[in-house]
């Protein structure tokens, strides 16, 4: 029963998008509660990687250990992220113009390998080299028989875990210290991926989580989570970007990490109660939202006055409808084609991948 996955994706993207569009001068950041709520909206990354390591979890968890199998599923995986990504990439660069796209990495923008938002050309793909490092992981472990995989990313975890302690008890995270920054601790060894193998171990734990989380014990670790992040964000987090930033991504690790899995859990819990095909819609076209806001909010100072009240409404009317039709007419059929040869050229049966 997956589509309460599929509802906590399309959530995660929306708040995502709420998030850019209350630092967009042409929309209104809005105040009290909503502003809070709307500030916070970077942790939708969050929940993002903690949902792509529970799905990678299941996914991967009937393969039996092989090249073939490795192989199989790293190309799927990257089919599914370049089948929506290349075709907004096209977008983008078409609604920039050359002079925009002066000094941006192209390649390392359709490739999906640079980190340096600056220099991208669209800058939350940031995210999908997270995504596709952690594809890459996943794929090595299929190498290993399934009874070592699980121990294997709790050593992984631990090893994340010392090694990030021992770069914030050297101060490593300051921003003094930035020039001693490296790729590594931005990508390889980054405290962010703890969060995408909390998403794996929860996929393996669920089963005893269930026996022994009552739901509204789950509901109160949620809320004790929302209450831990907004208050570390709003009164601790000083260096630039606050909690978003790279300064702080060991307590981001931690904080939004802790509120992503309980999330991920409460949604499971409550799956019932949520809409089966509006979730799984919800879901399919969720990464697309999320890469097509951006581009949205671009255009819409070219549709409405900037002191339009209806710029919220329309960017997420715009947003979801054109991440639709993208979705059905591109992303979806190039994907199936993709999973087609994969099963032919390897002989396998048809998983069921996200």
């Amino acid at each position: 029963m997956l589509h309460p996955i599929q509802a906590l994706r399309l959530f995660s993207a929306l708040w995502v998008v709420l998030y850019h569009a209350a630092h967009s001068p042409t929309v209104a950041p809005g105040n009290g509660l909503w502003h809070n709520f709307t500030g916070l909206g970077y942790l939708g990354v969050d929940i993002f990687f903690v949902i792509s390591g529970y799905i990678m979890a299941l996914n991967s968890q009937q393969r039996s250990p092989s090249l073939r199998q490795s192989l199989s599923f790293l190309g799927l995986r990257l089919a599914r992220i370049y089948s929506g990504w290349w075709p907004v990439f096209l977008l983008c660069c078409t609604l920039l113009g050359s002079a925009a796209l002066q000094g941006k990495d192209l390649l390392g923008s359709f490739f999906l390998y640079q980190l340096n938002f600056n220099i991208l050309v669209l800058p939350v793909t940031w995210t999908l080299t997270f995504e596709l490092y952690f594809y890459a992981v996943i794929a090595l472990s299929l190498l290993l028989p399934q009874h070592l995989r699980t121990p294997t990313f709790w050593l992984l975890a631990l090893g994340l875990l010392i090694t990030n302690s021992w770069w914030v008890m050297h101060e490593r995270f300051n921003i003094e210290n930035i020039g001693q920054s490296h790729y590594g601790m931005h990508l390889f060894f980054s405290p962010l991926c703890l969060e995408f193998l909390l998403g794996y171990q929860l996929q393996r734990l669920q089963p005893q989580l269930q026996r022994i989380l009552p739901t509204l014990a789950l509901l109160a670790c949620t809320a004790l989570c929302a209450a831990a992040v907004y208050g570390y964000a709003a009164y601790f987090a000083h260096k630039p970007s606050g909690l978003a930033g790279f300064f702080h991504y060991p307590e981001r690790a931690l904080l939004g990490g802790s509120l992503a899995g309980s999330l991920l859990l409460l949604f499971l819990r409550l799956g019932r109660y949520l809409p089966r095909r509006l979730s799984l819609w919800g879901g399919d076209i969720s990464y697309l939202v999320y890469l097509l806001h951006l581009p949205c909010i671009w255009l819409l100072p070219r549709w409405l006055p900037s002191d339009n009240p209806m710029h919220l409404p329309a960017l997420i009317a715009g947003t979801i409808s054109l991440a639709s039709l993208m979705h059905y007419t591109l992303e979806r059929p190039i994907y199936r084609k993709c999973k087609r040869r994969f099963d032919t050229a390897y002989n396998l049966q048809h998983f069921k991948a996200l």
